[in-house]
């Protein structure tokens, strides 16, 4: 059998699969690559996928995995700051939702998550900045404070 033929085959195959099996990819395949995608599912079992098929170096990805899992709280606060203060969100989150779309539809790898790592970390710039800002109005109102009542002693 030619190449064309089998991979004919091949595919007759794969879509009967499919379609007889459709249940078990809705309930298990989907949520189990968006999980893949966003570091929550078996995020050790990815990284050496990582390894093996992208040659990756563990110790390195286990620390990006750290580093991306300290971003995620940072983005959810930056985000929610900037719907807070009525400023578009969307742009930032569409990013996300289309890797996550990419995911569901084909598998979940580390490396179709790295468009959205761009929102990721402008939204956790933001909460950042926020956190800087309300910090820094304390101490610039207790230096001002402290430097009036000297100043008028």
């Amino acid at each position: 059998m030619d190449e064309s033929r089998r991979d004919a085959e091949y595919r007759d195959r794969g879509l009967d699969y499919a379609s007889r099996h459709w249940p078990r990819l809705v309930v298990h395949a989907i949520p189990k690559r968006v999980g893949r995608l966003w570091g929550v599912y078996a995020p050790i079992q990815q990284l050496r996928a990582d390894k093996l098929v992208e040659g990756r170096t563990f110790k390195l990805s286990v620390l990006g995995l750290v580093q991306y899992w300290f971003l995620l709280p940072l983005a959810g606060m930056g985000a929610l700051t900037l719907r807070r203060s009525g400023r578009p969100l969307m742009p930032l989150l569409a990013w996300p939702l289309v890797v996550t779309v990419v995911a569901a539809l084909t598998m979940g790898a580390t490396r179709y998550r790295v468009p959205a790592e761009v929102a990721l970390v402008l939204l956790a710039a933001v909460s950042l900045d926020a956190l800087a800002s309300h910090y820094r109005g304390r101490w610039w109102h207790r230096t001002n404070e402290g430097t009036a009542r000297t100043l008028l002693r």
